[in-house]
């Protein structure tokens, strides 16, 4: 099985592009307006030919003569114009299923292209599971080894659409290569159709180097910066008091090699960085009773307050007024 990309925002390497966080409920980022859908907004161009398996988000209908269903990439950019195929055998139950769609909704459509427009051909709803919208997040299908080579293997869907990627490899105690124990426990742990958090790097195939179930990120003040021991040496950790006014300290990650602790270098210097009273968003995992980063970042600046409207004054009565 390979990982597949479409001709829109599904290939792996442009969902691993969103950014680490997201603020916005359920992630749906969608434009004000359908712009310029007749012309497709300069996307997909293609000479008559079909296309299956395109992955897109539902936006708004717009009138122009008859009923244009305006559709958008998962991540909201490039409106486009679809219309219900002409095959008479089709058309009624395609239009059924447009006709329920409601803003934001993810469909799967074969396409062809018609003018300025596209028909749809095949449609079917894709039923997005609590927290799948979200960045870096999956539903967990199988574990397998590859009948050829014998690596293991994940596989993980998002928006119907299967990817698979590998298990980091180690030395093991005897010098030989083998999949990290750490990956296999924590990909032992999980259950079918489970919604995880998967930190995935590029590669053929593309390697997951942290997963586990999904959890949102929390917001805090980090209130002290510190060492903290570790098997095999010390690494950065933070103390932040979190929304919710608890306190948790969370420590960057690493790997003892050689006996000897190495810690994530992008994670040191983050944290490294922050002053107390830093305002962060962070996401933790917790191993062996302790908790380690897996992401953290400057809060967004809170939205400026609108400025009060100045309510003119009563107009003073007239002295001569009776």
């Amino acid at each position: 099985m390979q990982p597949r990309s479409l001709v829109f925002t599904l290939s792996l390497a442009a969902l691993l592009s969103l950014p680490a966080f997201s603020f916005g409920a359920g992630g749906i980022v969608v434009p004000g307006g359908p712009g310029k859908y007749g012309n497709n907004g300069g996307n997909m161009q293609s000479k008559g030919a079909e296309l299956k398996d395109q992955t897109l988000r539902f936006l708004e209908t717009a009138e122009k003569g008859k009923k244009i269903y305006v559709f958008t990439q998962i991540d909201g950019t490039r409106p486009m114009g679809i219309v219900p195929t002409s095959d008479d055998k089709k058309k009624a139950e395609i239009e059924t299923t447009l006709g329920k769609l409601q803003k934001g909704d993810v469909a799967k459509m074969t396409l062809m292209p018609s003018g300025q427009l596209y028909q749809v051909t095949y449609i079917k709803k894709i039923e997005v599971k609590p927290n799948e919208e979200n960045p870096h997040a999956f539903v967990y299908q199988e574990s397998y080894n590859d009948q050829k080579t014998g690596e293991p293997l994940l596989r993980l869907t998002k928006y119907d659409v299967s990817y698979e990627v590998t298990i980091p490899s180690v030395r093991g105690e005897k010098g030989k290569t083998e999949a990290d124990p750490e990956m296999v426990n924590a990909v032992q742990s999980l259950k079918a159709g489970e919604v995880v958090y998967a930190q995935i790097t590029n590669g053929r195939p593309p390697v997951v180097t942290s997963i586990f179930p999904y959890k949102d990120p929390q917001t805090g003040k980090v209130t002290k910066v510190s060492m903290e021991d570790v098997e095999g040496g010390k690494t950065e950790s933070a103390e932040i008091e979190t929304a919710d006014g608890k306190t948790v300290t969370v420590l960057v990650p690493g790997k003892v090699v050689n006996k000897h602790f190495t810690q994530d270098q992008i994670l040191s210097r983050l944290v490294h960085g922050f002053k107390p009273g830093t305002e962060v968003v962070f996401l933790s995992r917790e191993q062996d009773g302790k908790n380690y980063l897996v992401e953290i970042t400057k809060a967004p600046p809170a939205p400026k307050a609108a400025p009060a409207s100045k309510t003119p004054a009563p107009a003073k009565a007239s002295a001569n007024a009776k």
